[in-house]
């Protein structure tokens, strides 16, 4: 009889080690404390249409450094208008980013952004990790993004929403051992900015907490994310977590996305031309 494995473990064997890992305080009368205690974004720069800076935070309910549960799923909705371009931005594969921090080549030029990553798992404390413009797996999913949760890989696969075009973007089945506390994630309007060289770092810098060097992209400064470009619509944020524990029983919460501005300054120079097919 052949056993499931991930990454060469038994699955049975990563359950028993997520149930060890468990601190008193996720016993099984505590886990309906589970809860989103914040979230928000934030902007770099509201005006309509630029490439700015997006950052979403989050925190969870948590008890002397440990989540009450842990997490399996977190989504993420952001609001229409709010659009990427993964084309323009070299990718990294699965096998690139690897199964540990150590083993990861990720193409310095495939980062499109941070994250600061607080978990109170095996490997407690706050953990700052490059986000990478990852292969899609296909499917619905038409962008993904890979990071390091402390010393786990995780996937944030993108999907369209079809009813209005909103980014849905999704961790799921997160590491459980990991015990995801917070997460500050900023993805970058244009990752080949200069402003941002003092920001690429590697995997392994990152779960040292080591300060990087200046690194400069070498590529051209293609767009990553866009605001929207309608000033009239007030937006929100919203995010959905589920728990390994209670998988039946989200918890969501939304943030104020930040008011968009000065649409007057968008660039609109239309031009027609008619020639007859006969003189």
């Amino acid at each position: 009889m052949m056993t499931a494995k991930i990454f060469g473990f038994p699955i049975a064997f990563i359950a028993l080690a997520a149930l060890a890992f468990a601190s008193p305080a996720t016993a099984a009368d505590e886990f309906e404390k589970y809860a989103l205690e914040s979230v928000s974004v934030e902007l770099s720069s509201t005006q309509a249409g630029a490439h700015a800076d997006l950052t979403t935070s989050f925190e969870l309910s948590e008890k002397e450094g440990k989540p009450y549960a842990q997490t399996r799923d977190i989504e993420v909705q952001l609001p229409p208008g709010v659009i990427g371009n993964p084309q323009g931005i070299p990718r990294c594969t699965v096998e690139q980013l690897g199964t540990e921090p150590v083993d990861s080549a990720c193409p310095m030029d495939s980062q499109v952004g941070i994250s600061q990553v607080t978990v109170g798992g095996t490997a407690d404390g706050t953990f700052t990790t490059p986000v990478y413009n990852m292969e899609p797996p296909g499917g619905d999913v038409v962008a993904r993004l890979g990071l390091y949760a402390g010393p786990y890989p995780t996937f944030i696969n993108v999907r369209v929403d079809p009813i209005d075009y909103s980014l849905i973007a999704t961790i799921e089945g997160a590491p459980s051992a990991s015990g995801l506390i917070a997460a500050v994630t900023t993805l970058w309007g244009v990752p080949a900015a200069p402003s941002h060289d003092l920001e690429r770092l590697t995997p392994v810098e990152g779960i040292n907490n080591e300060s990087p060097p200046p690194r400069k992209a070498g590529l051209p400064e293609a767009p990553f994310m866009s605001n929207p470009t309608d000033c009239t619509l007030q937006r929100q944020v919203s995010v959905t977590a589920i728990s390994y524990q209670l998988p039946s029983a989200p918890v969501s919460k939304t943030a104020p996305f930040p008011q968009i501005t000065g649409c007057s300054k968008l660039g609109f120079a239309p031009e027609f031309t008619a020639i007859p097919t006969n003189s």
